[in-house]
């Protein structure tokens, strides 16, 4: 279970950034319904857009940028390029978890889920900050995933933007 924890570990402990990994509420959720309020609609709706729009351009440009450095990022593990993948993670990171560790525990917990298949990209959250994480810009990337033995796996990648380039600090596979 401790080589478990080395997914939750962002740059500050597994305790905080766990409840930073839970899956936002604005990131592939439906909002919940006021009590008392009907459970269907009173008239019909045109279907949902596939994904909404961020309501600011600049914060969707994050967006896609850090989504385009965690699905990149996510390539490096799956081809089992561990060592290259810890390189590219952001000094707070590494600070913390150490090469071997990453090495030795990557592996391990990716194991239970047998051979990656195939990834598809859920959502993103932008975040000026995470409690319990240095100063800075954080967005929280989500992937629905498949493996050889969990069709429906999830993972959270979760990137920094350091010195100009969006950078991983935290990784959740469940």
């Amino acid at each position: 279970m401790r080589l478990r924890a080395l997914f939750v570990v962002l740059a500050v402990g597994a305790g905080a950034v766990q409840a930073q990994l839970k899956p936002p509420a604005d990131v592939g959720s439906t909002p919940s319904r006021p009590q008392g309020a009907p459970t269907t609609p009173a008239a019909p709706t045109a279907p949902a857009a596939p994904t909404a729009p961020a309501a600011d351009p600049a914060t969707a440009a994050k967006e896609a940028a850090a989504a385009k450095a965690a699905s990149e990022w996510l390539k490096l593990i799956d081809g089992a390029e561990y060592g290259k993948a810890w390189d590219e993670c952001a000094p707070v990171f590494r600070e913390r978890v150490t090469r071997q560790q990453w090495i030795d525990g990557v592996p391990k917990n990716r194991a239970e889920f047998g051979a990656f298949k195939s990834r598809t990209m859920t959502g993103t959250a932008y975040r000026a900050s995470i409690p319990g994480a240095p100063d800075g810009e954080f967005v929280m990337v989500r992937f629905t995933s498949e493996f050889e033995k969990n069709p429906a796996g999830e993972e959270v990648v979760t990137v920094m933007l350091h010195s100009g380039a969006w950078r991983p600090v935290g990784y959740l596979l469940r």
